[in-house]
C-alpha cells in the first residue's frame, strides 16, 4: 500500500515538472510600432528591449539601412536611416524583429515628394463669353485657392465662392477644379492670376486667365439713352425692362429694341401719334440677376398676383428713373417697364403727385391683346391719360362705393372718361356732343365693370377692350395732361381743331375673337 501511494505521487511530481518546463519568458518590445519619415529621408533611433538576444528576420528593401541587425538581451538602441524619396508616390515597409519565441513588427512609412502644379498651359485665353473651364492639378498634397484680383467679380471657383477672394483659405483633396468665367460685356481685354498653394511645403504655382474683349458694345446698368426729344420743355417719359440679363444690353440689341418698340407703340395712336412732339423719352439700362421672373433675381422684383395683376417694387423703379441727370424734380413722370416675358398681364401704379408706372408684359397674343394693346391700355391709357376702365363685366347696378372711389379721384384730374349722368347738358363730355365729327359720341351705359349706373363716352374705346383708339373724352384728357405738364394754354376749342379722331373699325389690329379676362386694376396710391 504505502509502495502503491509513492508511486502515485512521483508520478504527480513528474506531471507538473513537466507543464513547468513547457511556459516561455520570451518578450520582445520597440520604442514605437511605426516611424514615418519626410520625402528628404534620414535616420531615426529605436529602442530595444527583449529578453534574449534578437535579430532582424525581414530583408531591407533598398531604400533603408539600418546599423545593426542582431544584439544581446535588454536594451539595445539601434539607427533606420531612409534615402530620399524622388518619386511622388508614398512608400512603406514592414521590418520584423526576433527574440528567442518572439516577435515584433516595425512599420516604415516614407512621404512622396510634395507636387503641386498645374498640369496645362500657364496661361490661358478665352473669348468673350459666357464658359466653364476646367483646370487639372498635378498634386498630391492638399492646396488652397486664390485669385490675385482680391476684388475680381467675373471669375468664380464652383462651390467655393469665398476661396477665391482669400478671405477663406479651404484645402482641396482634388486634382481638377472647374471655374465660371462670365461673360466680359466691355470691349477690353481682361486678365487675372490663379493661385494655388500650400504653406505646410512651401510650394505654389500660379496660372494666368485672359479674357478678350467683347466684340460687342455693352450696355451698363444704370446708363440711359435719350431716345427722343421734345421741341419744347415737354412731357418726360421713361423706358426700363424687368427681367433682361447682361446677354440682351448689347447695344443694338434686344434690350434696346424692345424699349424702342415700346416707345413706338405708344406713339402709334391718336392723340400721341399727333403730340408726339412735345415728349422727352429716355431707354434706362437695368440689368437683372436672371431673365426668368420666378428666380426672384429681377431687377424690380416683380410679381404675378390673382388674375392679370401685377406688383413690383415702385421706390426701385423710380430709383433708377432718377438716374436721369436732366429731370426737372417738379415735372411729373410716366415710367414704361416692359416685362420680358410672355404673358397676357398688366398694371398701372398711379401716385396722387402725378408720377405713374405702367407694367407691360411682352404679349404675343392675337392683337389687340398683345404687346402692343397692353402699352396702349396700361401705359398710354392708365398710366399717362388718368383714365379709368370701361369693361363691363357684371351685369348689375356699380355699388356706391366703386361711384366714390371715382369721384374721389376725379377731384384730382384723375378717371374723368365715365360719369354717373346720362343728361347730355350735364355730362362730362357735354361739350363734343352735337359736333358732327363727334356723332358717335353719347351716353353709353356700362363702366369701370358694371352694366348700370355708369357711363361712358362711346360705344368702345382702348380702356374697353385694348382697340387702338380712345375715345374723344379720352384723346381731351390726354391732349389737357400734355399741355398742361408742357406749360401751355390749350382750350377745348383748340382740342377740337387740332383733334384727329382717327378710327377704323375694321382696323386690322382688332383681330382677337379670344376672351380674355380684364387687366389688371390700376392700382392709385395717393
Amino acid at each position: 500500500m504505502r509502495l502503491i501511494f509513492s508511486s502515485f505521487l512521483i508520478i504527480i511530481i513528474l506531471f507538473f515538472s513537466g507543464c513547468k518546463s513547457d511556459e516561455s519568458n520570451d518578450y520582445i518590445v520597440l520604442s514605437t510600432e511605426s516611424v514615418n519619415y519626410t520625402h528628404n529621408g534620414g535616420s531615426k533611433e529605436i529602442i530595444i528591449e527583449c529578453s534574449a538576444s534578437w535579430t532582424l528576420y525581414s530583408d531591407l528593401p533598398d531604400w533603408v539601412t539600418i546599423d545593426s541587425k542582431s544584439g544581446y538581451s535588454g536594451k539595445s538602441i539601434i539607427n533606420i536611416t531612409t534615402s530620399e524619396n524622388t518619386s511622388d508616390t508614398a512608400r512603406q515597409c514592414y521590418l520584423q524583429f526576433i527574440s528567442g519565441s518572439e516577435s515584433t513588427l516595425l512599420k516604415l512609412t516614407q512621404s512622396p515628394i510634395a507636387k503641386l502644379e498645374f498640369a496645362e498651359n500657364k496661361d490661358i485665353s478665352l473669348n468673350y463669353t459666357d464658359t466653364v473651364i476646367t483646370i487639372k492639378i498635378i498634386q498630391n498634397i492638399t492646396y488652397s485657392i486664390k485669385l490675385y484680383s482680391e476684388n475680381n467679380d467675373w471669375i468664380e471657383i464652383e462651390n467655393d465662392k469665398q476661396s477665391i477672394t482669400g478671405k477663406s483659405a479651404k484645402d482641396y483633396l482634388n486634382n481638377n477644379i472647374k471655374i465660371n468665367i462670365s461673360k466680359n460685356k466691355t470691349n477690353f481685354e481682361r486678365s487675372d492670376k490663379l493661385i494655388i498653394y500650400n504653406k505646410v511645403y512651401n510650394l505654389s504655382d500660379t496660372l494666368k486667365i485672359i479674357q478678350k474683349g467683347s466684340i460687342y458694345d455693352y450696355y451698363t446698368d444704370g446708363d440711359y439713352v435719350k431716345l427722343q426729344e421734345a421741341d419744347k420743355d415737354g412731357v418726360n417719359l421713361v423706358i426700363m425692362g424687368e427681367a433682361f440679363s447682361i446677354d440682351e444690353l448689347e447695344k443694338g440689341g434686344r434690350y434696346e429694341h424692345v424699349m424702342t418698340q415700346a416707345m413706338e407703340y405708344f406713339f402709334s395712336i391718336e392723340p400721341y401719334k399727333s403730340y408726339r412732339k412735345y415728349f422727352n423719352v429716355y431707354m434706362v439700362i437695368a440689368e437683372s440677376e436672371s431673365s426668368k421672373i420666378e428666380s426672384g433675381k429681377t431687377k424690380f422684383k416683380i410679381e404675378f398676383g390673382s388674375g392679370t395683376a401685377i406688383s413690383c417694387d415702385d421706390k426701385e423703379i423710380f430709383e433708377y428713373a432718377s438716374k436721369i441727370e436732366e429731370l426737372q424734380e417738379n415735372k411729373p413722370l410716366t415710367v414704361i417697364v416692359p416685362i420680358n416675358t410672355n404673358r397676357y398681364a398688366g398694371t398701372a401704379y398711379l401716385y396722387g403727385d402725378g408720377n405713374s408706372i405702367a407694367l407691360c408684359p411682352l404679349s404675343d397674343e392675337l392683337p389687340p391683346n398683345d404687346f402692343e394693346g397692353i402699352i396702349h391700355h396700361e401705359a398710354g391709357g392708365h398710366a399717362f391719360g388718368f383714365l379709368c376702365d370701361e369693361y363691363v363685366y357684371y351685369d348689375k347696378e356699380i355699388p356706391e362705393s366703386r361711384k366714390n372711389d371715382i369721384k374721389e379721384w376725379q377731384k384730382l384730374g384723375f378717371q374723368m372718361n365715365l360719369d354717373f349722368t346720362d343728361d347730355p347738358s350735364a355730362i362730362l363730355w357735354k361739350d363734343f356732343i352735337g359736333i358732327d365729327k363727334y356723332n358717335n359720341v353719347g351716353a353709353y351705359e356700362g363702366g369701370y365693370e358694371y352694366r348700370y349706373g355708369v357711363w361712358r363716352p362711346e360705344e368702345n374705346s382702348c380702356m374697353n377692350n385694348n382697340i387702338p383708339y380712345y375715345n374723344v373724352q379720352s384723346r381731351w384728357c390726354i391732349v389737357k395732361r400734355i399741355m398742361d405738364i408742357s406749360g401751355i394754354n390749350f382750350s377745348i376749342n383748340n382740342f377740337i381743331e387740332n383733334d384727329n379722331p382717327e378710327y377704323d373699325i375694321s382696323n386690322s389690329r382688332s383681330s382677337s375673337m379670344r376672351f380674355l379676362p380684364p387687366l389688371g386694376e390700376p392700382v392709385l396710391i395717393k
